[in-house]
């Protein structure tokens, strides 16, 4: 896992919680990562911070525009932290059911049960996540088969990711687009649901984050191969001219990766393995493939990739997920 600090709400000191004895310390983990389980246990603790593991809670920009980071093993801190918590709460989730393939329905929000939306040539549906508001995710299959397709949004202190179940699911059929209306302020990932929560895929970071002081909304993304692949990823504005904000790759390289760097999820696709476990082990053969299959400018290989980010003043973004 690669470790942000959060944009705006953290101390000038953030305190990280050491797992092995509960105390807590100003010094991030020396491997970089911790146990998912250790981070549930702690999702709601208080003041005692955890690190965001993901793009949602950007560190304090450098002047390139993008995140300004110190120490490779963790983020330098917003020096314009507030130190006070975010106003984040876990986002209510229930157990409606995925519309099954061929469904007129592109997909359900699991928040808020909308009805189904409507497309104008079958192609092209549309639906809202948490209410929906001024911001839009469009959400593409060019694979040639039906894929679920799930957010994951942030939680607790220190804008965590959601380790459990998705927030919202949407069945996204071969060559469907789906146009969600977003709330103004969302941090999470989408991500191609394959297998379990847990198991290796391609994140989809997104952080819709409103402008401050007068200024401009940003969405700031990028692709994360550290949790593994299982789908190629592509991320721009939707209404770019150009690629040159263009994140992830289309390259397809599943077939391509060698055997020492591919496992099977729960639903026995075959997928990469994460780069760094949740255990904070590494994987070289993971590592080694993916920087030269994709690149780390185009995605985070470890926590440390920076030039994967992405940011636009745009406020549609469109994530293109294809055949692994």
């Amino acid at each position: 896992m690669h470790i942000h600090g959060s944009q705006s709400g953290w101390s000038n000191s953030a305190t990280w919680n050491k797992p092995a004895d509960n105390t807590s310390s100003t010094s991030p983990p020396s491997n970089g990562s911790w146990s998912k389980d250790y981070w549930r246990n702690k999702a709601n603790q208080g003041d005692s911070y955890q690190p965001s593991f993901d793009i949602a809670g950007r560190a304090s920009r450098g002047d390139n525009g993008r995140p300004n980071w110190g120490n490779p093993e963790g983020p330098s801190w917003n020096s314009q932290g507030n130190g006070g918590k975010r106003s984040s709460s876990s986002p209510s989730k229930n157990t409606t059911p995925t519309p099954p393939p061929g469904s007129n329905n592109a997909g359900t929000d699991n928040s808020t049960t909308p009805s189904p939306g409507t497309g104008d040539n079958g192609n092209v549906q549309t639906n809202s996540v948490n209410g929906g508001g001024p911001n839009e995710l469009v959400l593409k299959n060019t694979d040639s088969k039906p894929m679920t397709i799930a957010l994951f949004e942030n939680t607790g202190p220190g804008m965590n990711p959601n380790l459990d179940d998705p927030n919202n699911r949407f069945t996204v059929q071969p060559g469907q687009t789906l146009k969600l209306s977003m709330p103004a302020s969302w941090q999470g990932r989408a991500q191609k649901l394959s297998g379990n929560p847990t198991d290796p895929a391609t994140w989809a970071e997104i952080n819709y984050e409103p402008g401050k002081n007068g200024g401009n909304n940003k969405i700031w993304y990028d692709e994360s191969l550290i949790r593994g692949y299982n789908s190629a990823v592509t991320m721009k504005p939707t209404h770019a001219t150009d690629d040159s904000e263009l994140g992830g790759s289309s390259k397809s390289i599943l077939a391509g990766a060698p055997a020492d760097a591919v496992t099977t999820d729960a639903g026995g696709n075959k997928v990469i393995k994460d780069t760094e476990g949740f255990d904070g082990g590494t994987n070289q053969a993971a590592i080694d493939y993916f920087n030269s299959a994709v690149g780390n400018d185009k995605a985070y290989v470890r926590n440390w990739d920076n030039n994967a980010v992405r940011t636009t003043e745009d406020n549609s973004l469109t994530v293109t997920f294809g055949a692994a």
